[in-house]
């Protein structure tokens, strides 16, 4: 109880006080859209490496040297808790837009520090301005900007957490229209941290992984998947997440 209630205040209190500095990042943009989220990236990836810290998490990256340095990919990740944005976003390499579902832009000061990084946000009620935002993701692609989603579409019901959910094939059309490389993303046992011990509201320490998988080519994806490529995706990291966590 007592760790929950310091990663709420520590949450609370970074909306509160970097106020000041979400403005003069805006004020930034206006001038230098990429600087300004190269600067609002470190920021919060920051915060986001001590919020980690205050609830007692070890994080586990395996795989970064997975991740290309000239080109600009789609991270398909599992959903597992809300922790899972976290633990990848401090392991990513460079500034990476997020798909995160719309209602998160309406939070004050959250939305818009997810703005000003970059996140783009997904209406699941509504198709045609869902398909909107897979166009913008595309264009991040094609502006070598890497752009993560969680193809679930929400965080994983199922008792056995190692196995997803089904992926929503519309998901991949993003590397579809832009032939980017596809990195699957294994996220392990952070539901164990807070979500695990609902209805309690507990916060406990954890090791927790985060595993980059080789690239995968739209092309490549066998001729058995070609019309469910997503499923072919959510099999490699269903197998990626049956291997325990070699603890630290």
């Amino acid at each position: 109880m007592i760790r929950a209630l310091f990663v709420g205040l520590f949450f609370l209190c970074f909306f509160t006080f970097f106020i000041p500095v979400l403005l003069a990042l805006f004020i930034v943009k206006q001038f230098n859209e990429r600087a300004a989220l190269k600067a609002a990236y470190a920021v919060v990836k920051v915060f986001l490496r001590f919020e980690l810290f205050v609830a007692g998490t070890t994080l586990i990256v395996e795989g970064r040297d997975n991740i290309p340095d000239d080109e600009a990919v789609l991270f398909v990740g599992n959903h597992r808790s809300y922790f899972d944005a976290l633990a990848t976003y401090v392991s990513m390499k460079q500034p990476t837009a997020f798909i995160a579902k719309i209602q998160l832009s309406k939070i004050p000061v959250m939305g818009q520090w997810m703005h000003m990084i970059g996140c783009l946000f997904m209406n699941r009620e509504n198709v045609r301005e869902g398909l909107k935002t897979i166009n913008a993701a595309a264009e991040d692609i094609r502006q070598g900007i890497p752009v993560f989603i969680f193809p679930e579409g929400t965080r994983n019901r199922n008792e056995d957490q190692d196995i997803p959910m089904d992926f929503k094939e519309g998901s991949l059309k993003i590397a579809q229209k832009t032939n980017c490389s596809i990195i699957p993303v294994a996220i392990k046992d952070t539901e164990k941290i807070y979500e695990a011990h609902k209805p309690k509201i507990r916060v406990t320490r954890e090791t927790v992984r985060v595993r980059f998988m080789e690239p995968v080519s739209y092309k490549d994806i066998p001729e058995e998947y070609k019309k469910t490529p997503a499923a072919y995706i959510r099999e490699l990291i269903l197998e990626a997440n049956k291997e325990p966590i070699k603890k630290i």
